[in-house]
């Protein structure tokens, strides 16, 4: 059974991500303190992100495909602290594997998807982690990133009176023909990523300092979105789409993209005026 070399190779593509070149890794402490016995990590782009991480029969670790529903996990090279004030280090001891598997030394590091991508990583510690299953993994992180810089719509505002001519204490009814829903095919990480991207609130910036108006909106004779001005005076109108979105990764189950994202319309300019009373003589 030759599987000894492709296994190899896949060891070293890994640990090339993770360390990209052989000089001694230059590491800062870990999150939870001083490097200490519980290891450091070169926390720049040497790290893999994976789907989930659990504990392996016999110990150690084995790094899943599976993304975990709750939190986010990546593997970063480990390191023994050898003088903290230059923060050097040197690799940490190979671990033991059967001839079939593949099993390096990481620093685990997890956070919680709900705090966004933005979140500092948490350490569960330096451990013999059996990656030889592991493939690129689209995390529910990075589909938010790519869902936050989708070109998507802006909302086209629409307004009874049309001509943008209001009268005091008249009202202007506003609405949208944006279609609720889009969707997006992007690649991450070379796999198909099918976005579904729906709005979920409609927020009307009125320009008089008046509260926000929500909804959709509709022509006359709907009134949901009717806003009378009291004061004559040019204004702008702004509208406030908030976008949610569902996801799928290469045609697999349906979830839910964590946060959700805005964009706002280019304003609308309304002139508010006030009507002239003209005197007619009823015998004419």
């Amino acid at each position: 059974m030759k599987r000894g070399r492709p296994l190899a190779l896949i060891a070293t593509a890994l640990l090339l991500i993770l360390i990209p070149d052989a000089s001694p890794a230059q590491a800062r402490p870990s999150a939870d303190g001083d490097c200490g016995i519980s290891g450091c990590a070169d926390f720049g782009d040497g790290a893999i992100v994976v789907g989930d991480v659990e504990n392996a029969p016999g110990g150690g670790k084995i790094a899943l495909n599976a993304p975990d529903p709750l939190l986010e996990w990546r593997l970063s090279n480990s390191c023994i602290d050898e003088d903290g004030s230059i923060g050097g280090c040197t690799p940490q001891p190979s671990c033991p594997a059967p001839p079939d598997r593949v099993v390096h030394n990481f620093l685990v590091q997890f956070r919680a998807i709900a705090d966004g991508p933005m979140a500092l990583w948490d350490n569960d510690g330096v451990h013999c982690v059996d990656i030889t299953d592991l493939e690129p993994v689209v995390t529910p992180a990075m589909v938010q990133a790519e869902f936050e810089q989708l070109p998507l719509p802006l909302g086209e505002i629409s307004a009874q009176p049309p001509d943008g001519t209001v009268l005091v204490n008249m009202g202007v009814i506003l609405y949208t023909t944006q279609p609720d829903r889009v969707p997006y095919d992007v690649d991450i990480l070379g796999q198909l990523v099918h976005i579904d991207a729906y709005i979920t609130d409609y927020a009307w910036h009125l320009g008089d300092g008046s509260p926000d108006l929500h909804g959709r909106g509709a022509p006359y004779p709907d009134k949901t979105t009717l806003h009378v001005y009291t004061a004559p005076g040019p204004y702008e109108v702004t509208l406030t789409l908030t976008w949610d979105a569902t996801y799928t990764v290469d045609g697999g189950p349906e979830q839910q993209i964590p946060d959700t994202t805005t964009t706002d319309s280019p304003p609308t300019p309304l002139t508010v005026v006030e009507a002239e009373s003209i005197l007619v003589d009823q015998f004419d």
